[in-house]
Parts: C-alpha cells; structure tokens; sequence
C-alpha cells in the first residue's frame, strides 16, 4: 500500500502533518488529533472539520496558520532548544545528586555550593536568557 504525503491544501482545512516512525500523518491544528496516513485526503480532512469544528468551518487559512505555528511551538520533537536544555539540567541535577549521595554528603552541599555554580556556568556557557528558563526548572528550584 502506498503512503500518502502531506500537501500545502490540507492547511485550508485545519490539518498539519506529524512524522511518526518515518510516516506522515495528518495533524488536527485546533483538537491536535492525529489520524492515519490514509486519511491524507482532501475530503476526510474536510469530513473531520465539518463535524467535530463546525463552528470554523468557514474559517480562512490565516486562522489556521496562526493555529499550527503554535502547535508546532509545543511540540518536543521539534528541536526546541529551550526544552533540550531543560532536559539536560535535569539530567544534570540527577547525576549532581547521585555523586553527593555517593559521598555520603548533606543535601545542603547541592543548595548551597554546587547549584550557585552550576547557575554561573550556564550564565557563561549559554547566556542570562538560559538562566531564567532553568530556574523555572524543578531542578534548579
């Protein structure tokens, strides 16, 4: 069976693409559902937006442009640095942890010398705008 492709039209009707174990498959902008490759087809997609968002039915493709550069935002398979890093400081943190504990040393170690330090090394490597996202982190709370 043939794979279907994404094209530029199924945006007109509220649908953007997921690539999924080197599939695409079409992506609901407004409910962020995510259907098969064979509903790659003009009139499915249509078929889903008549019936579950009647209401945007008659909606232009601006409104779902603004719609897909926000669920394109949110997703973490989309390179986001930001979350990369996140992910990094949290892993970080961990092995910070499993080391002090392997010392058999106070938690307060991690609080008072190793968390300060590891906040100017993040403001020297990566810059002041990295620090404020990190200390949203659970990790460097």
């Amino acid at each position: 069976m043939a794979k279907r492709e994404y094209k530029d039209e199924f945006l007109k009707v509220g649908f953007t693409f997921i690539k999924d174990k080197g599939t695409v498959r079409p992506q609901c902008v407004v409910c962020y559902e995510v259907l098969s490759n064979e509903s790659l087809k003009l009139n499915k997609l249509k078929r889903h937006l008549e019936t579950k968002h009647s209401d945007l039915s008659n909606k232009d493709r601006t409104f779902f442009e603004t719609k897909e550069t926000h669920i394109k935002r949110q997703r973490l398979d989309s390179g986001n640095k930001s979350v990369c890093c996140l992910e990094k400081a949290t892993l970080a943190s961990y092995h910070v942890a499993w080391r002090i504990a392997r010392q058999k040393k106070p938690h307060s170690i991690g609080e008072n010398l190793i968390k300060p330090a590891a906040i100017d090394m993040i403001r020297l490597t990566c810059g002041d705008e990295y620090v404020k996202k990190n200390r949203t982190n659970t990790a460097f709370k």
